[in-house]
């Protein structure tokens, strides 16, 4: 996600943020790989599913600050967006 923000919404992360990552993905590559029944394949394929996921958000969010509907007042109720194809 934090990739994908960089390279769709020129969204520069903190260096900080970067650095609590690093243990995340080093533990799951570390159990992953130590699993007894891990596939190359299996691992491809979550991989791709975590970057469709991920892909959806980053460009929803990408196609929602595109609206031109102006913010919502402050002492109004804050205005929900529509349910559409792409939230669903």
């Amino acid at each position: 996600s934090v990739v994908l923000s960089a390279l769709f919404l020129n969204d520069k992360p903190h260096p900080a943020v970067l650095l609590t990552l690093l243990p995340i993905i080093g533990g799951v590559a570390m159990a992953s790989m130590s699993e007894v029944t891990f596939t190359w394949p299996g691992f491809a394929s979550a991989m791709a599913s975590n970057l469709a996921f991920q892909s959806r958000n980053v460009l929803s969010k990408k196609l929602g600050m595109k609206s031109s509907s102006p913010p919502p007042s402050s002492s109004a109720a804050p205005v929900e967006a529509p349910l559409d194809t792409m939230n669903l």
